[in-house]
């Protein structure tokens, strides 16, 4: 017996894997040397609810201590037969990953003993996978990043394994649909009179790369030019090299990795009898053809690359823009904001993307738009490209002066128009009771009543243009009083009274509230709302005015069941002078609902539309309960 003890305590020690045993109520009785080496600490004869806190013991992905129930040697405690499940060890040693597999332990009469577990020590090989998925990743983005197509592909079996993202803006198919279909979906698409010839020198390709081999060199690059139909139906010239990926286990070619290039436009050009060289180099240093200043920064935030279209822009060489070099071809103003902005992104993992000026190898300063992304394994620094916007940006800065002028026009010619209204309004009205006292003159009364509602139209269409230009000055002002919503609605119901003649107006909810706004501008909002409600629902014969009250706001809501808005139109709805499709025969500038918004967002409200086309629709705002009390 002893002998037995002793061998397999001498077993025990020797084996290199962790082994951990329990008694039947779960305490613990065995550690051999290994599990020391991986826990960092020795055995303590606890029970399953000490386990995971007292021995570090967390899920793979480091989510959390791992419950009682998930721990292999508990499951395994409770009869289930465990393999390789993975968990994660923080011990005094560092982090261990380990794959553990255990059993019950039972007697010749099938009693509970207790439970064992092995447990494998993985740590280097999960050290190996992160480090090999973080170089696939960073061959990710740069292949994703260049302007070339890239493809891997098994030229027995014709299976596409790899296509990169180009596949959709170079041939109008995403990478997907190649992989699916395979390299026969490519010769579809070929030009009839090139196909067989690039067939035929494929497969010569093929036989030369296994008949010559060993002495055959893997890295020799074939070239290849023909015409790919795009998806739009034109032809794209492509000038496709191709070398070795892979052989299989008799040495013979298995994958080959193709980098195509657009050279239509080339081909348009070349001389007849010119012939297109591409070097060796340019396959070597796609990064340096694109056409994107693609730059990277390690984990210390400083420059470890830049390409070739970067020192051709900027004058500055390869060596000149690491570290920080890079700042010397930006614009003064611009160098330290853009440093700091960047920083703060890359130290909360953070896309980057900012416009900027840098100075060219001219001396001009130029306008590019910044874009970059972490790359996915944290600490591994950031990728990214400068494209140039001098012209896209000039543009908008015309357009945003032009905008400023007709908001000054705006401004001028309200102004100019309010006071020959305000004089005729005043005019047409000492006319208006004039001529109601003698209504037979030739119906001069209804005449003088039309021309009022047109100034009044008028009146209104200065009004909003006003609004308009007081928002963009940061003028608009608001007189803040308690005043009951009753009020609001009756007068904006008095406003609109006479245009519902043909309309049942339905008011639902409690009006009691009183609330600390601007009366007239919410009235303002209100009026709009049963203006547009009215116009947009000729046939329609009901107009629901809806209140609601909660703890957190007060709402207004104003249904119709008029012409509806396209789904496709609603994101635009409160844009300045937007106006539907549908709406082109109603007159008016496509202002209301533009300054109605600006009036209830800067009440600390909000506002919106539901709405189905030929349906009807409903418009809502809402302001804070903080501002709504109980009438008094």
């Amino acid at each position: 017996m002893r002998f037995g003890q002793d061998f397999l305590q001498t077993i025990l020690q020797s084996v290199a894997d962790g082994i951990v045993a329990c008694d039947e109520n779960g305490r613990l009785v065995l550690f051999n040397p290994a599990t020391e080496k991986i826990i960092g600490l020795p055995l303590e004869p606890i029970t399953p609810e000490n386990w995971a806190n007292y021995y570090s013991l967390y899920y793979p992905d480091g989510s959390g201590l791992m419950r009682r129930e998930d721990i292999p040697l508990f499951k395994a405690l409770q009869g289930d037969n465990v393999e390789n499940a993975e968990m994660l060890i923080k011990s005094q040693n560092g982090d261990k990953y380990v794959l553990s597999s255990g059993r019950q332990i039972t007697d010749a009469n099938g009693k509970v003993l207790g439970a064992v577990v092995s447990m494998h020590d993985i740590t280097q090989i999960k050290k190996a996978q992160h480090e090999l998925e973080s170089a696939r990743h960073f061959s990710q983005k740069i292949s994703d990043v260049t302007p070339a197509l890239v493809t891997v592909f098994n030229v027995n079996t014709g299976e596409y394994l790899y296509v990169n993202n180009t596949a959709q803006a170079m041939l109008g198919y995403s990478p997907q649909l190649f992989i699916e279909k395979g390299f026969g979906f490519m010769i579809t698409l070929m030009h009839p009179d090139d196909s067989a010839r690039i067939l035929e020198q494929n497969q010569k390709a093929i036989e030369k790369a296994n008949d010559d081999f060993p002495n055959y060199n893997d890295n020799q690059i074939l070239e290849f030019e023909y015409r790919v139909k795009h998806k739009d139906g034109s032809y794209r010239w492509l000038h496709t090299y191709s070398i070795v990926f892979s052989r299989d286990e008799n040495h013979r070619l298995e994958q080959a990795i193709n980098i195509s290039v657009d050279i239509t436009e080339r081909k348009k050009t070349e001389d007849a009898n010119q012939q297109l060289r591409i070097s060796e180099d340019y396959f070597r240093d796609l990064a340096d053809q694109s056409p994107f200043m693609i730059w990277k920064v390690g984990v210390d935030g400083l420059c470890s690359y830049v390409n070739k279209r970067w020192s051709d822009f900027t004058g500055l060489s390869f060596e000149q823009s690491l570290g920080l070099g890079w700042g010397a071809a930006f614009h003064p103003e611009d160098t330290e904001k853009e440093y700091e902005k960047f920083m703060d992104c890359f130290h909360k993992r953070i896309p980057y993307t900012s416009k900027f000026r840098i100075r060219s190898n001219t001396g001009e300063h130029r306008w590019v738009l910044a874009q970059s992304n972490p790359l996915s394994q944290e600490g591994k620094g950031y990728i990214g490209s400068l494209t140039d916007i001098t012209e896209q940006e000039q543009a908008q800065q015309a357009t945003k002066l032009l905008m400023q002028q007709k908001d000054e026009f705006m401004s001028i010619a309200s102004h100019e128009l309010k006071t020959p209204i305000t004089s005729m309004k005043a005019a047409l009205q000492i006319v208006e009771r004039l001529s109601a006292k003698n209504m037979e003159q030739n119906g001069i009364h209804n005449f003088v009543i039309k021309a009022n509602k047109q100034i009044d139209k008028l009146t209104h269409l200065v009004e909003d243009l006003l609004d308009v230009t007081k928002i963009h000055a940061g003028k608009m002002r608001f007189n803040m009083a308690e005043f009951a919503v009753h009020e609001v609605i009756q007068d904006s119901l008095d406003q609109v009274r006479f245009n519902l003649s043909n309309h049942q107006l339905l008011l639902e909810g409690d009006t009691s509230a009183c609330v600390v706004a601007d009366k007239e501008r919410i009235e303002q909002v209100l009026t709009n709302f049963l203006s547009n409600a009215i116009k947009y629902s000729p046939q329609g014969k009901k107009i629901i005015l809806k209140t609601e009250r909660d703890d957190e706001k007060l709402t207004i809501s104003v249904t119709d069941y008029g012409i509806g808005i396209a789904e496709d139109k609603l994101p635009y709805i409160f844009d300045r002078f937007f106006r539907v499709q549908e709406s082109q025969k109603f007159s008016g500038l496509g202002l209301g609902l533009y300054i109605s918004n600006e009036i209830v967002v800067r009440h600390g409200g909000k506002i919106g539309v539901e709405s189905v086309e030929n349906q009807g629709s409903t418009f809502w705002f809402s302001i804070p309960s903080g501002s709504v009390t109980e009438e008094t």
